[in-house]
């Protein structure tokens, strides 16, 4: 169920789901079942009409889950609430078409799984089912106007998380060298810091990629992505040809690397994968 009401200046929202322990997805997967979920919201809108500032945009959202506990779950019995959720999101956008947007977001609920927030601990460790924690993140972010060649945008956050700590950064900039493609970086860290026998996490994302336009029927896409949490090196580059109206060729190479001590730069798994798209206009 979903009831909208949308005005110029503000905006209310109710939904409401039930979902059975019996409900099965025809495609892809449902992360929970067995509950019910209410999610009210409302948004405030302001137009200053004049200054460097087109609008201010107010936004508060709730989430309440409930376990019906008609299901065989050893945590909830039966009737309980399993997660309530807090955020509030005020975003700002400046006639120059860059914008700044403040998050805190909060969460109080219940593991209904044994679960390592980090996913670099020994198997032997992590948050067993049934525990209870509450998390909240402070996020604030600043986007420069995507119209420009050059794009930037950064994102830092800090805050409670399960029984302890986390801080990072997220950051994007690229730059467009019209007509024949662009050129990104991306760089992600966390520092996550929990109570002991957790060791400190500090993880690192970083990827770079290119996209390159031939012709106006052949492009080409290379990136490289490394990842410190689970100790991997990417590399993909992809081939399109597009032969005919909505209808391409892909040709894909993918490689991975282990990055972890002893076995540094051993490969994983590589693959090359061949892909004919055509649309048939019956």
């Amino acid at each position: 169920l979903q009831l909208e009401h949308n005005k110029r200046t503000w905006r209310v929202e109710w939904v409401q789901m039930f979902i059975g322990e019996g409900f099965d997805a025809e495609m892809g997967f449902v992360p929970r079942k067995d509950i019910i979920f209410f999610s009210p919201e409302f948004t405030y809108r302001i137009f200053p009409g004049d200054g460097k500032v087109s609008f201010h945009n107010i936004n508060v959202d709730t989430r309440i889950i409930y376990k019906l506990g008609k299901e065989d779950n050893e945590i909830f019995q039966g009737f309980g609430r399993e997660e309530l959720g807090f955020e509030l999101r005020w975003h700002t956008r400046f006639n120059n078409n860059s914008d700044i947007r403040f998050k805190c977001n909060y969460s109080d609920f219940v593991l209904l799984e044994d679960f390592d927030p980090t996913r670099i601990q020994e198997d032997e460790i992590f948050k067993s089912a049934g525990s209870k924690f509450q998390n909240l993140i402070f996020e604030l972010s600043y986007n420069t106007d995507r119209r420009k060649r050059l794009y930037a945008r950064v994102r830092p956050f800090v805050g409670a998380y399960y029984d302890g700590f986390r801080s990072g950064i997220a950051t994007t900039m690229s730059y467009r060298f019209q007509p024949y493609g662009s050129i990104s970086v991306e760089l992600n860290y966390n520092h996550i810091k929990l109570d002991e026998p957790f060791e400190e996490a500090n993880l690192w994302l970083i990827g770079p990629k290119l996209d390159l336009t031939f012709t106006r029927k052949l492009f080409l896409t290379s990136f490289v992505q490394y990842n410190t949490q689970f100790d991997n090196l990417n590399m993909n580059t992809r081939f399109q040809w597009r032969f005919a109206p909505v209808s391409d060729f892909f040709l894909v190479y993918t490689d991975n690397y282990d990055t972890g001590i002893p076995s540094r730069f051993q490969s994983r798994n590589r693959a090359f994968i061949a892909k004919l798209t055509y649309w048939l206009n019956l």
